[in-house]
């Protein structure tokens, strides 16, 4: 794997396989950016301690499967108008889950019936 040293001691790897080839951003040992371009195109892994997507008007996601994992804390915030949409089921589940309209109603709309199940169901509590 031929390979060039940058500054602050990172190291820049190319390596061309049987089945396509690999560039590597390396520190020492640890590979921070991996990118394999095969004949089904490449793919790329980024391991950092802070990763920032910034778009000046749109940024768009596209896949087959999406999945968005964090080991902590999930925000999703939007300063206007946020919807969920899924042509299947959609399952909203959490130890505790709290629905809140900070002004105007809340809205359950359904095609067929509504059911709510609980130990107790306590209206205008």
């Amino acid at each position: 794997m031929d390979a060039i040293t940058l500054r602050h001691g990172l190291q820049l790897r190319i390596a061309s396989h049987d089945d396509g080839d690999t560039v590597l951003l390396a520190n020492g040992e640890e590979t921070v950016l991996r990118i394999d371009i095969a004949a089904d195109g490449p793919r790329v892994e980024l391991r950092t301690r802070h990763l920032a997507l910034r778009a000046e008007e749109r940024l768009d996601i596209a896949a087959p499967q999406v999945a968005i994992r964090a080991g902590n804390d999930l925000q999703l915030v939007s300063d206007g108008t946020a919807a969920f949409e899924a042509a299947g089921p959609l399952r909203v589940e959490g130890h505790a889950t709290d629905v809140r309209s900070r002004r105007g109603d809340v809205a359950i709309h359904a095609n067929d019936d509504v059911r709510i199940d609980g130990e107790r169901i306590k209206l205008n509590y």
